[in-house]
């Protein structure tokens, strides 16, 4: 006996479609330092979401370098001061 000519036949379909694909794009940060006055400052790149290639977005001011000896040192003065400050303070409330 044979059956009907739709059973046992396969129906084409539609092709699955293409996962989503998520780009993620990071900015990447760089010290530039002035080459006659020795003054840095900071660049930005950004990648093309075309080409995935990095271009220059922005650019900061440029600033004297700082010495890390000195920046640690005027932060402990203000950090001894300010405890100086609330210790008077305390003492003044007793």
């Amino acid at each position: 006996m044979l059956g009907p000519r739709t059973h046992g036949r396969l129906k084409p379909t539609a092709p699955p479609e293409p996962p989503e694909t998520h780009s993620i794009m990071f900015s990447h940060f760089k010290i530039e330092v002035h080459p006659e006055s020795g003054q840095h400052r900071v660049v930005t790149y950004t990648p093309d979401p075309e080409t995935m290639l990095p271009i220059r977005t922005r650019e900061g001011p440029w600033n004297d370098p700082i010495d890390p000896m000195k920046k640690a040192a005027e932060v402990d003065a203000l950090i001894q001061a300010r405890r100086e400050a609330l210790n008077r303070m305390a003492d003044e409330m007793d």
